[in-house]
C-alpha cells in the first residue's frame, strides 16, 4: 500500500494519558521517538536514568505496536512519558509509522502548550558519511528567532541547509507558525546499529542548553553502550510478536533526509 493510500480516523487516535501528578513550570520537553542510529531513545534513556526521572504517564493509540516493553519484571507502554527536575521527556523503542507523524506532533504541541512548557528539544540523527566516527558533526536549527539564537550561544553549528522529516521536522514547523520555541539538535551517526558516540553528543549539547538541568555526562559513553544492548534487546522483542501482525498502518516513516 501506498503512504498516500494510508487513511487515517478524522479523530487520529492518538491519547496522552498521566498516570501521577508531578511538579513542571515552564521547563523543557524532549521528544526520545528513535532516529538514525537510535541516537534520540539512547539519548533520552540516559537522560531519564541520569536524572532519576519517573514514568508518569503514557501515550496510547491502537495503531501502535500491539506489546508490551518488560524491564525487569515490569511491564510498560511503547510510549511512555517521565519527568523530573522540570523537565519532561517522551521516550519510545519503536518508529510511528508516517501516518501517525502529524497526529503525534500536533498531540505532542498541545501538551507541551497545556503544561505551559518554554521550549521542546527534539534530538535526531542523520547518516554520517565519514567512516571515521570521530569526525562525525552535530548541528542545531530553531523554530524561532529566540530558539535559533539559543543554538548559536550554545556553541552549536547551525544547520543551514537540509530537510528534517519526521516529528522533528514537524516540531519544528508547528513551532514556527505558533511562534513556539523548538530546537532540534542533529548528530551524525552510523545509519545501521545504535551509534553510542552520536547519542554522547546529543546529550552533551543538551545539557549546555538546559542549564537549569544538570547532567552528569561523564559516565555517558559507558552507559551508552550499555543502552545500545538494552535497546537492541527491546527492539528484538518488539518485533518478534509483530511478526505477521496486519495494521491499516504499515507504511513506516521515511529516513531524515539532510541534503
Amino acid at each position: 500500500m501506498a503512504e498516500d493510500d494510508v487513511k487515517l480516523p478524522h479523530e487520529a487516535p492518538i491519547k496522552i494519558y498521566e498516570t501521577k501528578e508531578f511538579k513542571f513550570s515552564k521547563g523543557t520537553i524532549i521528544d526520545g521517538f528513535p532516529s538514525v542510529g537510535l541516537v534520540s531513545t539512547i539519548a533520552v534513556n540516559y537522560i531519564v536514568n541520569q536524572l532519576g526521572m519517573e514514568q508518569v504517564g503514557v501515550v496510547v493509540s491502537p495503531y501502535f505496536p500491539p506489546a508490551s516493553i518488560i524491564r525487569n519484571g515490569v511491564p510498560s507502554h511503547p510510549v511512555r512519558i517521565y519527568a523530573g527536575s522540570n523537565l519532561i521527556c517522551f521516550l519510545s523503542e519503536f518508529k510511528p509509522p508516517a501516518p501517525l507523524v502529524l497526529p503525534i506532533t500536533n498531540e505532542l504541541m498541545d501538551y507541551a502548550k497545556g503544561k505551559g512548557a518554554s521550549l521542546i528539544i527534539s534530538p535526531e540523527g542523520m547518516g554520517c558519511q565519514s567512516e571515521d566516527a570521530s569526525t562525525c558533526k552535530a548541528y542545531g536549527v530553531g523554530s524561532t528567532p529566540a530558539a535559533t539564537k539559543k543554538v548559536k550561544d550554545n556553541g552549536v553549528q547551525l544547520l543551514e541547509n537540509g530537510m528534517i522529516t519526521g516529528i522533528s521536522g514537524m516540531l519544528l514547523n508547528e513551532g514556527a507558525r505558533l511562534g513556539r520555541d523548538v530546537i532540534c539538535i542533529i548528530a551524525e551517526a552510523t545509519e545501521n546499529f545504535p551509534d553510542a558516540k552520536a547519542a554522547v553528543r546529543l546529550v552533551q549539547i543538551m545539557d549546555k542548553i538546559m542549564p537549569e538541568v544538570e547532567i552528569d555526562t561523564k559516565p555517558l559513553e559507558k552507559e551508552a553502550e550499555k543502552l545500545e544492548k538494552e535497546i537492541r534487546e527491546a527492539l528484538a522483542k518488539v518485533q518478534a510478536p509483530l511478526a505477521g501482525h496486519e495494521s491499516p498502518l504499515t507504511v513506516e516513516a521515511p529516513a531524515s533526509m539532510y541534503r
